[in-house]
């Protein structure tokens, strides 16, 4: 934001702040007329380093679109106004002229100043220009982002460059995001061009008015605090007026709801009495609150923090410590391998601080690095049963399930270490049973508790730290700098080192607290040998005859159908993983996850059968922070979360004193508040106890498609596949028939189709080209002719407007039952339907209904 000439420029980044912080916003405005100060420009190295990954990524981009299409450029013009006039002037004519690619862009409209990363005005696929009814090219806009997924804020700012396009005459289709691992997220433009004008609106509003300076002079902490130039201003305005932001664990919603009751500093909120508590705030978050802020206030000046403990269970659930206790760190670059990360450093040490580094620069040395962690865990559990692996916060244990994922490998080994409760996170403990008087809980705030003179120092004292050294690391050894590069590494090994060693004693400070409550450890066994599911056998046997690289189409066919074998058992651990670790995690940090739905106040009618015939059920309603959006998210049959003491019928993990049930019948969400109806077991008289939270509903069964496509495993060793059709789907072959061309497409189709020899025709072209049409004919044609025909989709919605197209057409035409006045047969046993019929007909369905053993035996 800032004056050109007799009128105000806003930005993209003016128009973010609408949705990121209107805070910011104001301030730009009274800076901008100098009634604020601007904060000075700091040195901030991982800013730094995002940029340059952000603009190497850029240069990709541009290198990729100058070889397939030619590209204008548009000299940056920096601040001067005519040279920005200039720069404006040159991107319309270069729009004009029908440039292919316009790069660096200037968009300058009604006060608009943009710069788009690019203008993209041809097809990507075909190259042909892209044009609208009348023929004039049209531009879409681009940009790139280091982002693996599109977020909202980055949508917005596309769509600013789309709006102002639209006010330059050339209105968009689509807007793009192309993203930091490749994948490129393409929006009709026509979805978020509502948003930019609104939010432009509120912009030329604020512009509007008188300005001045904003009261109190600092906001609220909020996500986009981090790339933000007042982030320091704002911090240091909260840090000065006490407010609530500073205790810790603190979230945003209960600070608005308890500035509405008139707390609004760290001094109120520890010497309120119950009558000031919020009405949508349950007690236990009330009072663990408040007892945050009295102990950050008699702590303000104590060295070491202090601390207490205020519940042993957390403690009490501190397995014995083991002889072969392991204490863990890892260290990650989010940058590297083209934005999509690498977990460049494992390091461990044992009881006696002894400390093992594996390292990693690749992604192929980043999975053997892995399988040497994981061999060192399950080695280390068979010599000592009662073992465990510490570590501080969930990170090591998510990154150990998504390197499982992400390399096929050791995944069952993982499962078991995290179905024997092997990784205790420590942080979970301390957030569970020991309150600190620091305005956070990072381990680094905890370490003048148990490290003593041993307090960190160094180069590398965080993990931004590590990342920029990693970094520069690496550009020291593609330079040939060796000797640099083999120093900077060397001080990221010693703070990995410092972090494993902190752990250990931060787990031997936690169990000096507990010397006075019973230890109470879940038992731990052996683990047996695992013997392997049949589905992996049966991918061995097929990779046993696959190499590893120079494949040819039909083993490359192969190798795919094993990766299949496992797909669904590698899918669905991720799922039990993460719904596991929710467990073990501190329940005020769960309300901060989009998964969970913490429930506040719950209540509970008297168990009672709603049938005769039925089990017990119960209605609980609880207030909540979520949308029905939120809870929808869930899946109607949610699990129900319960802390101790537990229900009966329910049994804690390894590590974890909560436990989940399953019997939702159902789910109804209004806004803040849920209803759930809950189903006792079979025989049980139902429980007093009240639930926690819930959590998403477990995958779906999929062992019909286990089933099948084992057995599309076992025709292919037996040698009885290779001509099959969905063999020659997985090699790409091309139909063994010339192709008919006369014009008429269902008829050529059809006939196309009708000569195939196990072969696979594909159809296919962009929306609204007539693929409904053609292919409902020609299905009914063939059907017709005698053929048995299936139609399978991913949602019932695309099945079901095939097959009305279908039924129109005459064809018999079957699908289990969905919904009522279907225009099909809806026979409750659809194999059965199947034996009787005479003729050709067809049969619509999911996956799921053509993998059962009775349908796909037709």
């Amino acid at each position: 934001m800032r004056q050109f000439g007799n009128m105000w420029l806003y930005s993209p980044r003016d128009v973010l702040a609408v949705l990121e912080c209107e805070h910011r916003l104001k301030l730009e405005h009274a800076a901008a007329h100098g009634l604020v100060a601007r904060p000075p420009q700091g040195d901030d190295a991982t800013l730094e380093l995002v940029k340059a990954h952000g603009l190497r990524h850029e240069r990709a981009v541009l290198d990729e679109l100058r070889n397939a299409f030619g590209v204008v450029t548009i000299d940056t013009p920096g601040h001067d106004e005519l040279a920005l006039i200039d720069a404006g002037k040159a991107t319309e004519a270069a729009m004009d002229a029908g440039a292919p690619v316009i790069y660096q862009a200037v968009l300058l409209v009604d006060g608009f100043l943009g710069y788009a990363d690019f203008l993209l005005g041809v097809d990507l696929a075909t190259g042909a220009p892209l044009c609208d009814e009348q023929g004039r090219q049209l531009y879409e806009p681009v940009d790139t982002k280091l982002a693996r997924h599109a977020k909202t804020t980055a949508l917005l700012q596309v769509a600013c460059y789309a709006d102002a396009l639209v006010r330059l005459g050339r209105t968009p289709r689509r807007v793009h995001l192309w993203l930091g691992d490749g994948a490129r997220e393409v929006v009709p433009a026509a979805d978020v061009l509502p948003l930019a004008r609104e939010y432009r609106e509120r912009v030329l509003a604020q512009l509007g008015q008188d300005a001045t300076a904003p009261v109190p002079l600092w906001g609220d902490a909020r996500p986009a605090c981090g790339t933000c130039n007042w982030q320091d201003h704002c911090a240091d305005g909260r840090r000065a007026a006490r407010d609530l932001s500073l205790v810790a664990g603190m979230r945003r919603e209960q600070i608005v709801r308890l500035r509405a009751g008139g707390l609004s500093t760290v001094d109120a909120l520890a010497g309120a009495g119950d009558d000031l508590r919020p009405p949508s705030m349950g007690g236990d978050t009330w009072a663990r609150l408040r007892a945050q802020a009295a102990l950050q206030i008699s702590g303000a000046t104590s060295s070491p923090p202090l601390h207490e403990v205020f519940d042993p269970t957390g403690l009490a659930l501190l397995p014995a410590p083991d002889p072969g206790d392991l204490y863990y760190d890892i260290e990650g670059d989010p940058f590297a391998e083209h934005g999509a990360g690498l977990e460049y450093l494992h390091g461990i040490v044992d009881t006696a601080e002894e400390f093992t580094a594996f390292w990693a620069h690749s992604r192929a040395e980043e999975k053997h690095a892995f399988e040497q962690v994981v061999d060192t865990f399950t080695a280390a559990a068979s010599a000592n049963p009662a073992m465990h692996v510490y570590h501080y916060a969930p990170y090591e244990r998510t990154a150990l399930t998504t390197l499982a994922a992400r390399h096929a490998t050791r995944e069952d080994e993982v499962d078991q270490l995290l179905r024997d409760g092997r990784l205790i996170d420590l942080y979970a403990v301390v957030r569970r049973s020991v309150r600190v008087s620091t305005e956070s809980y990072s381990i680094k705030k905890l370490e003048p508790l148990y490290m003593g003179e041993q307090l960190r120092a160094g180069e590398v004292t965080n993990a931004g730290d590590s990342i920029v050294e990693y970094e520069n690391a690496v550009a020291h050894r593609q330079a040939g700098r060796n000797a640099e590069a083999d120093g900077l590494l060397e001080a990221i090994r010693d703070y990995n080192e410092y972090d494993c060693v902190s752990t250990h004693r931060l787990h031997h400070w936690l169990l000096s607290l507990r010397s006075t409550t019973p230890s109470a450890p879940a038992a731990l066994s052996v683990p047996e040998e695992r013997v392997p599911p049949a589905a992996e056998l049966l991918a061995e046997r097929l990779r046993e005859s696959v190499p590893d690289t120079d494949r040819s189409p039909e083993q490359q066919a192969i190798a795919l159908l094993a990766a299949a074998l496992g797909y669904h058992r590698r899918n669905q651990k991720t799922f039990w993983w993460e719904h596991f670790d929710r467990l073990r995690r501190p329940l005020a940090e769960l309300m901060d996850e989009d998964a969970v739905v913490v429930l506040e106040r719950p209540s509970a009618t008297e168990w009672a059968k709603p049938t005769p015939r039925s089990n017990l059920a119960r209605t609980v309603t609880a207030a909540t922070g979520s949308t029905p959006e939120d809870v929808g998210v869930l899946g109607q049959q949610p699990f129900v979360v319960y802390g101790p003491p537990l229900p009966g019928h329910l049994e804690p993990s390894a590590d974890s004193d909560r436990a989940t049930h399953t019997g939702v019948v159902s789910l109804d969400a209004t806004e803040g508040s849920v209803s759930v109806v809950e189903r006792a077991p079979k025989g049980s008289d139902g429980w007093s106890q009240l639930p926690l939270a819930l959590t998403p509903a477990a995958p779906p069964f999929t062992g019909p498609l286990e089933a099948a496509l084992g057995e599309l495993g076992e025709q292919l060793l037996a040698g009885d596949a290779r001509d099959a059709a969905w063999f020659q789907l997985l090699t790409a072959n091309a139909p063994g028939t010339d192709l008919p061309r006369t014009g008429d497409s269902v008829a050529d189709i059809t006939a196309a189709v009708a000569a195939l020899n196990h072969g696979v025709l594909a159809v296919q072209g962009p929306p609204g080209t007539g693929k409904t049409y053609v292919g409902s004919h020609v299905i009914a044609a063939l059907a017709h002719r005698g053929w048995r025909i299936g139609v399978t989709a991913q949602s019932h919605k695309v099945i079901e407007n095939l097959l009305a197209r279908v039924v129109e057409l005459g064809a018999t035409v079957a699908k289990e039952p969905r919904e009522d006045g279907a225009p099909w047969q809806t026979p409750k046993k659809l194999a059965e339907w199947m034996d009787k019929q005479e003729g050709g007909w067809v049969v619509g369905g999911t996956a799921w209904t053509f993998a059962r053993e009775g349908v796909r035996a037709h």
